[in-house]
């Protein structure tokens, strides 16, 4: 009654008056002072019994270097450098814009997104360091380097011409006529067949 009790959240936790109650009902006949005298070691003496059933770990044979390491979310901004302990860490082109998970270990730092590693750098120590690996920046510097592809428009059915448009010389030459009946140009004055068959216009 008393674990099912401890186990329970504080607010519902029964005083021991009310559990004194509860085993009178049950046909307890022995008086408070017991059940309080009881209570109190209670504690102590399954403390005990679980320590005795734990083994030391010292009698647990080790195999292998204790790789323990700190975890944690990072941001990762637009040159894809991840900060941790005020040093900052290239990740892959991939990362760029989503946050990524650091694990620092002790001699080294790794950078994980979606299940895969995005970046693995020694550990270094101190403040404002940063570490770069070229190979992170490849893909960015291969899509720069090569031509954009050229831009095909195609033009939809609904807007294409029915017959192809025709030059009329004559009529653009009387657009562009003054009101005196030449065409002004660079301080050029004549008329303006002449300089058409000159090649000008």
């Amino acid at each position: 009654m008393l674990a099912a009790n401890a186990r329970k959240p504080k607010r519902e936790r029964l005083t021991l008056v009310r559990i004194y109650e509860e085993l009178g009902n049950r046909g307890y006949g022995g008086g408070c002072d017991a059940v309080r005298l009881y209570a109190s070691g209670w504690p102590k003496a399954t403390q005990e019994a679980s320590a005795s059933a734990c083994v030391p770990l010292s009698l647990v044979p080790y195999v292998g270097p204790l790789d323990g390491f700190h975890a944690g979310p990072a941001p990762c901004d637009h040159l894809s450098p991840v900060r941790s302990d005020q040093n900052r860490y290239s990740v892959g082109a991939r990362a760029v814009g989503r946050p990524v998970e650091f694990r620092a270990y002790a001699d080294r730092l790794e950078c994980w997104q979606d299940g895969q590693m995005a970046g693995r750098h020694e550990r270094v120590f101190g403040r404002d360091n940063t570490v770069y690996d070229a190979l992170h920046y490849r893909p960015v510097l291969a899509r720069h380097r090569e031509p954009p592809p050229p831009l095909t428009i195609t033009t939809p059915d609904a807007l294409r011409l029915s017959c192809e448009p025709a030059a009329d010389c004559d009529r653009y030459d009387s657009l562009r006529r003054t009101p005196y009946g030449t065409l002004g140009r660079a301080g050029r004055h004549g008329k303006a067949e002449a300089l058409r068959h000159e090649g000008v216009l």
